[in-house]
């Protein structure tokens, strides 16, 4: 039976754009294909992941980081809240936050702001901005991975008032993880508890 609603609003897979019906999350192709979640560690801090940075699931987060396909966002945070539950049970939080953008104000759009709020509403954690970025920096993935961890260095600073509080941190795609790392600082150095971190997409290491 046709349900009406189905012809009035259309749903299409997050992964490779086919129409399906409103109460799925993707296609039955794409289901069946869909990797388990992965984890990386800097250091003693987690990192997890929905998917590897290859195929659909890069043309995905492309999508909706540059094309402005920002419909996109709703699924993919579930995909990280699997990630989430899969990689970090272990884990409990307190409040979701994100890696800022340089006076982000302007934008008006920050890709990890956006997951992260979507991902909260799920986890029914709240989501709040604990760090600013305190000056610009050059593209990561122009520089050379020895340039990478410096031009990070120093260009976060937190909020104050973390105490102990334990952070779930966002990010969209992790390559190098120097972002987050300096992130993970920062929120240690105001007085963060545990820190854990989760996003869309890993750069395969090799």
């Amino acid at each position: 039976m046709i349900n009406p609603a189905d012809i009035i609003f259309t749903n299409r897979c997050p992964l490779c754009g086919e129409v399906i019906n409103l109460s799925e999350r993707e296609c039955p192709s794409c289901r069946e294909k869909i990797p388990q979640s992965g984890v990386r560690k800097f250091g003693k801090y987690k990192c997890a992941y929905a998917f590897p940075y290859s195929g659909e699931y890069r043309k995905a987060v492309l999508e909706y980081k540059f094309h402005g396909v920002h419909s996109l966002s709703r699924p993919l945070a579930a995909y990280m809240k699997t990630a989430v539950e899969c990689r970090l049970a272990d884990s409990c939080f307190d409040v979701v936050t994100y890696v800022p953008m340089y006076r982000e104000h302007r934008f008006g759009f920050n890709h990890s702001r956006t997951l992260a709020k979507r991902l909260a509403r799920q986890l029914a954690l709240p989501c709040e901005k604990l760090l600013e970025k305190t000056r610009k920096t050059k593209k990561q993935h122009s520089l050379s991975i020895d340039d990478r961890r410096y031009n990070v260095r120093g260009a976060f600073c937190a909020v104050s008032g973390l105490a102990g509080r334990n952070v779930l941190l966002v990010d969209d795609i992790v390559t190098t993880g120097y972002t987050l790392a300096e992130c993970i600082r920062t929120l240690k150095a105001a007085g963060a508890g545990r820190i854990c971190c989760v996003a869309l997409c890993s750069v395969t290491q090799k």
